[in-house]
């Protein structure tokens, strides 16, 4: 009997046929018509589940990724083997694209969130080729990885400066903006993520972060149930 997964692939395979993820991004659309083309048939896609890996440290860095469909995490383990999750991709994202920068070894894991997660990858080699011989492509790139450093430098300054309740807060706030759902005036959030894994993303305690969101709770600017939170006021939270 085919699993859910085998079938999600061979319909990740027929979509592919059709057209390319790759070309739905921004910066791609400016390739030519032939660039165009040939990404279509180099274009790799692959469906995986739960808890598998994209890549491991250590890993030789030699692919740039797009997420279809489902949430990655990126993160790493410490000398003690405690898991810090450094950032969430969600459809539509990059990742693994410091790659580009002839990082020759991975530094951090990335693993699927979601019991179906599709990922588009691609060579650096094929990647860096096309920006050989597109300048305005090549720019495009180059912006991405610079709004890249941006976010990184705004990661550590706010946690350097900003208090834990803040924290947690503009990370709701983060969620709700790129996968959150209008319910009416409200936003639903389909996350499945662990107090400890909010902890992680926010560099506090899960003590703290049950804290926080009971608090949010009390003052009515959420409400949450297993595996989804409904955010009542964004302009408030």
């Amino acid at each position: 009997m085919e699993t859910l997964k085998a079938k999600h692939m061979h319909k990740a395979e027929d979509s592919l046929e059709r057209s390319c993820p790759w070309l739905e991004i921004e910066a791609f659309q400016n390739l030519t018509e032939d660039q165009a083309n040939w990404l279509r048939e180099i274009a790799v896609m692959k469906t995986i589940g739960k808890g598998e890996f994209v890549f491991r440290p250590g890993e030789p860095s030699t692919s740039i990724f797009l997420v279809i469909e489902g949430r990655l995490k990126l993160g790493a383990f410490s000398t003690e083997g405690k898991e810090m999750i450094k950032h969430i991709y969600f459809p539509g994202e990059l990742f693994g694209i410091m790659a580009i920068s002839n990082q020759k070894l991975r530094v951090n894991y990335a693993k699927a969130m979601d019991d179906i997660c599709t990922y588009c990858a691609m060579d650096v080699f094929d990647l860096k080729k096309l920006m050989q011989q597109n300048a305005e492509f090549s720019l495009s790139i180059s912006k991405i990885m610079g709004d890249r450093l941006v976010q990184f430098q705004n990661k550590i300054e706010s946690l350097m400066f900003k208090d834990t309740f803040t924290r947690v807060t503009d990370l709701l706030k983060e969620f709700a903006t790129k996968q959150g759902q209008f319910v009416g005036d409200e936003i639903m959030i389909k996350h499945n993520l662990t107090h400890q894994d909010f902890a992680s993303l926010t560099a506090t305690t899960r003590q703290t972060v049950t804290s926080i969101l009971n608090e949010l709770k009390k003052e009515d600017l959420i409400y949450m149930e297993r595996g989804k939170m409904l955010i009542r006021d964004l302009d408030r939270l």
